[in-house]
């Protein structure tokens, strides 16, 4: 439980590995994950969590990026989970059905708070960024600019769409299985 929410989650992989979270988009659960989970467990220890309003995580009504990034952390220090390596896909809300998620979270995504891109100067660790190419729906050049503003961040394109790890599942292995 984080900050009252109770998140559901998975383990997966040797409990000796490094730790890496999935996190999954707007419109989805912790099984949006299934086509790489195996794949990535065999050289990580896995959490794969449904976030707040998601899967079996607990629905409290109060939706935001802020809200979920403070259960992630609470999640990360409540197992003490360190060195995590977290993957996670474009911010949620393109496609969030419940009119009361939809609207505080695409709000964010129209006019998000400058300090969120200042923050991301700060994150020292490497990012894969992994874009979808021409047939996602997300302008490819947004996803480029997001990479490049990572001090240690790549660009990697897949081109078969938005759902690259369920499309391209060992693609997307590829991409993200080696990361330091």
């Amino acid at each position: 439980m984080t900050g009252g929410v109770t998140l559901a989650y998975q383990v997966h992989g040797a409990p000796g590995a490094a730790p890496m979270v999935l996190l999954h988009g707007g419109n989805a659960d912790g099984s949006a994950w299934d086509a790489v989970v195996g794949g990535l467990a065999e050289s990580w220890h896995v959490y794969v969590l449904d976030l707040r309003g998601h899967g079996a995580s607990d629905r409290p009504g109060s939706y935001s990026f802020e809200l979920m990034r403070d259960d992630v952390i609470g999640f990360l220090d409540a197992l003490s989970l360190s060195g995590v390596a977290l993957v996670a896909p474009e911010p949620m809300g393109f496609t969030v059905p419940e009119h009361e998620i939809r609207g505080p979270i695409v709000r964010q995504l129209n006019a998000p708070d400058p300090a969120w891109r200042d923050a991301v100067a700060a994150i020292t660790c490497p990012v894969v960024v992994i874009g979808g190419g021409p047939a996602s729906f997300l302008p490819q050049n947004r996803i480029a600019a997001m990479a490049a503003r990572f001090p240690r961040g790549g660009l990697v394109t897949i081109p078969v769409g938005h759902h690259v790890h369920r499309d391209a599942p060992d693609a997307f292995l590829e991409a993200v299985r080696d990361l330091p």
